[in-house]
């Protein structure tokens, strides 16, 4: 290594300068500094390939391996006419094509003054130049492997981002970003433009949104128009067969990954593939449970559209398992993605118990019109045909039974109400203050009401009415046991005594003779007392 004085216009730059540009204050300081301190570092180089002979040694061509803000400097000070500074010493030795990149590189990381895409840009020519792999990219750049290919993929943005990352108007985490947004299909991204009445390049580029924001509106789009593959029943190699389904999701072009996970991009494909699935798995079921498939549009209904029997209603659930073993006829398989597994429920899951807890089995019928699950909530006894199934003749009698036990309950509630109001009516012809306040409260006068208070024509219809309306208002629609519990409830609160009936002998099969009580008939108005 030898130290030469070099004329500044022999003295060439490294090929392999990373840095793109100076910065003009940083060179007027430096070369402040010269003129005081002179320079503390002589820069290094290497003679310029293919020079050869005396002549080139007399005037010899130099690349400089590091230092080229000083020359910078020196010609600053040459054109300023300072003298001395029209040379500058500098220390040739040999050096080859890869120490001079990594000189070039260590000088600018000391300095700290590489920008993301100088640095980018400098990681790839070293891979590509002198065929690193990212680990000794990132032991050169001092990085992980992750952040060198987080970087190197800085250079996949539109060149007009690009040239922003460098003037330093935007940061390296609003591009890095920016990424995922310019990986989404143009269509998506000139919908999200109207969706939000302004493009996200508006907002980063002209309102100084943020790398937050671009990582929320790149989710919000995701959520809206991709699925995200971890939701796929489906095994990724698996092949499926239909209408739509462009191919296998392992290694899929329409893939896309954004923060660890890996979203579909061709919503119509996933759903094709989806019900290829379900059909799949609803066939295997009904294999294995002799119950038939529903039919393919409503596959994938979702539970509430559909007839269930909604597993924490014991009554639905003994319904269900009557319907079963009498292979009822509307019995149909469906499919359940969100259908609940808790511990509690996995013992009573005769699906989950055969390997398909996602089937469902519902009732063929309109929702709330299912024979089996009405006759168990009334009470009525559910005996199959003679061959032991449940089919249409012994569903129609069994419905025929409903019936009868419905206006049997109905008639039961019409009592408990009359009786109800001629409850609250006594107390109110006795000026019970309680009764009174505990009324008063809850009456509205809105309505058809107020026309009929209008059309009272004694104080005593107008007690009637009111005791009416109270009556009515608690008057739940449940069984006779619940009607019965609630109008109960509500007199405790008036402080009036319950209805003294006991409904067990009466909810199983229809009562002969008199009604269980004298019931007060409207018309037959009591005396009131004088007004």
């Amino acid at each position: 290594m030898t130290v030469q004085n070099l004329r500044l216009e022999n003295i060439l730059p490294n090929p392999y300068q990373t840095r793109e540009g100076e910065d003009p204050l940083h060179i007027k300081n430096l070369a402040l500094s010269i003129t005081e301190h002179g320079m503390l570092q002589i820069p290094s180089g290497r003679l310029a390939p293919g020079q050869q002979g005396k002549d080139a040694l007399k005037d010899p061509l130099v690349q400089l391996a590091f230092g080229h803000s000083r020359l910078a400097a020196f010609k600053l000070l040459n054109d300023a006419g300072n003298a001395g500074f029209d040379v500058m010493p500098v220390n040739v030795s040999e050096l080859n094509n890869n120490q001079m990149f990594e000189m070039a590189v260590a000088e600018n990381l000391e300095r700290k003054d590489l920008t993301p895409i100088e640095e980018a840009r400098a990681m790839q020519r070293y891979m590509v130049d002198f065929k690193k792999n990212s680990k000794e990219v990132g032991e050169l750049f001092h990085l992980s492997d992750s952040a060198v290919r987080n970087k190197l993929r800085l250079l996949g943005l539109p060149q007009e981002v690009q040239d922003k990352l460098k003037d330093g108007s935007l940061t390296e985490g609003a591009g890095r970003e920016l990424l995922g947004w310019y990986e989404l299909p143009k269509e998506w991204r000139d919908y999200d433009a109207r969706y939000n009445s302004k493009s996200l390049e508006d907002r980063v580029f002209k309102d100084g949104a943020g790398a937050e924001y671009v990582k929320d509106r790149v989710a919000q789009i995701l959520m809206r128009s991709a699925t995200e593959l971890s939701k796929a029943p489906w095994k990724w190699d698996e092949q499926l067969i239909g209408e739509g389904i462009i191919g296998l999701c392992k290694g899929c072009p329409n893939n896309m990954e954004r923060e660890k996970k890996v979203y579909c991009t061709q919503k119509a494909c996933f759903e094709a593939k989806k019900l290829a699935w379900i059909k799949i798995y609803l066939s295997q079921a009904s294999l294995l449970s002799g119950i038939q498939v529903i039919e393919e549009e409503h596959m994938t209904e979702s539970s509430y559209s559909l007839n269930t029997f909604n597993q924490w209603s014991s009554s639905q659930m003994e319904a269900l398992k009557i319907a079963r073993g009498a292979q009822c006829e509307n019995l149909r398989l469906a499919f359940d993605d969100q259908r609940y597994q808790g511990e509690s429920t996995k013992k009573d899951d005769y699906l989950g118990t055969i390997g398909f807890p996602k089937a469902r089995i519902i009732c063929s019928k309109r929702s709330g019109f299912c024979t089996c699950r009405s006759a168990v909530e009334k009470g009525v006894n559910i005996t199959p045909g003679e061959d032991g199934k449940l089919d249409t003749e012994a569903l129609k009698e069994i419905n025929r039974a409903r019936r009868a036990q419905d206006k049997l309950n109905n008639d039961l509630m019409d009592q408990m109400e009359v009786a109800t109001k001629q409850a609250i009516y006594q107390a109110l012809i006795k000026d019970d203050l309680k009764v009174w306040a505990g009324i008063a409260e809850k009456l509205d006068y809105g309505g058809d009401y107020r026309g009929e208070l209008r059309n009272a024509t004694t104080v005593a219809q107008i007690w009637m009415l009111m005791a009416g309306k109270i009556a009515k208002s608690n008057r739940y629609y449940g069984d006779p046991k619940s009607v019965l519990k609630q109008f109960n409830k509500y007199l405790a609160e008036l402080g009036l005594e319950a209805l003294p009936w006991d409904l067990e002998p009466h909810i199983e099969e229809k009562p002969e003779g008199k009604p269980l009580i004298e019931v007060f008939k409207d018309e037959q108005e009591p005396e009131a007392a004088d007004d």
